[in-house]
C-alpha cells in the first residue's frame, strides 16, 4: 500500500534506490525510467514482517556508457543514505518473462556504449576487457532462489526466474560495478540487486509496465523483511 510520507518519516524508512537507462545511446531500449515513473519517490507502507517499518523508493538514471556508469555507481556506493539497490533493465532476448540473475560477469563487456567506448580495465594480451578481479563473477548476497520462490509461490507472479547473469551490455557493467563496489567498500550487508523486466530491446510487452511495479514492490517488501539489513534497523 503506498502513502505520503513526511520528512521525519522518510529518514526513518528502508530507503531502496532503483536504477535504469533511458531510452538514448547504444543502449536504448524502451522507456524503463517511464516504467517506474510509478515508483518514483514512492512510499509504501511497512508490512508486519518488517516490524512495519515503511519502504522509500527512488530512481536514479544511469548514464549510456562505462565510464558514466563507473562514476555514478562509485558515487551511489559511497552514500550511506540507501539500504537497498536494484538496477532495473530490459530482458534482452526474453520477451515473455521478468528475471532476477545471480550475479555478473567480471569480464567480457567488450559492447561499444553511446561514446563509442569499450568498458574499462582492458586486458591486450588475453583479449578480454571488463573488470578486473578473480574467478569468473561477481554473486549477489541475495538469496535470489527463495526471492523467485516467494514472487512465484507466495505473491503468484507468473512467468519469473532466476538466471546467470544479465549479459555483457552496460546492465551487466552496471551490476557488476556495483557488486564489486559493495564487495571492496565491505558493505555487503546493503543487498544489490539486478531486475529483467519482459521485453526485448525495443518492444514493452502489453501489460508488462504495471507488472513490472507489483513485482518490484513485493521485492522491495522482501528485501526489507528477509535480509540482515532490513531486520536490523
Amino acid at each position: 500500500m503506498t502513502k505520503k510520507l513526511d520528512d521525519q518519516d522518510k529518514q526513518d524508512a528502508i530507503k531502496i534506490i532503483l536504477t535504469a537507462f533511458n531510452t538514448t545511446g547504444n543502449w536504448a531500449a524502451y522507456d524503463v525510467a517511464s516504467t517506474l515513473h510509478g515508483l518514483v519517490s514512492a512510499d509504501v507502507k511497512g508490512s508486519s514482517n518488517n516490524g512495519g517499518r515503511d519502504l522509500h523508493i527512488e530512481t536514479v538514471i544511469l548514464p549510456p556508457t562505462y565510464e558514466g556508469i563507473s562514476t555514478k555507481v562509485a558515487e551511489l556506493h559511497a552514500d550511506d543514505n540507501w539500504d537497498f539497490l536494484i538496477h532495473v533493465s530490459p530482458g534482452h532476448g526474453s520477451s515473455n518473462e521478468s528475471r532476477i540473475p545471480k550475479g555478473a560477469e567480471r569480464m567480457g563487456y567488450d559492447e561499444l556504449d553511446a561514446g563509442g567506448q569499450f568498458a574499462p580495465m582492458i586486458n591486450p594480451l588475453r583479449g578480454t576487457r571488463g573488470l578486473e578481479g578473480k574467478g569468473r563473477k561477481w554473486h549477489t548476497t541475495v538469496d535470489v532462489d527463495g526471492l523467485v520462490r516467494h514472487l512465484t509461490q507466495t505473491r503468484g507472479h507468473q512467468a519469473l526466474s532466476s538466471c546467470d547473469n544479465p549479459g555483457l551490455g552496460g546492465t551487466g557493467f552496471a551490476y557488476a560495478s556495483s557488486l564489486k563496489a559493495s564487495s571492496k567498500n565491505g558493505d555487503g550487508v546493503r543487498p544489490v540487486l539486478c531486475f529483467l523486466s519482459p521485453g526485448t530491446d525495443n518492444v514493452e510487452p502489453s501489460g508488462s509496465a504495471s507488472q513490472t511495479k507489483e513485482i518490484l514492490l513485493d521485492i522491495c517488501d522482501w528485501l526489507a523483511s528477509n535480509t540482515s539489513k532490513g531486520k536490523s534497523q
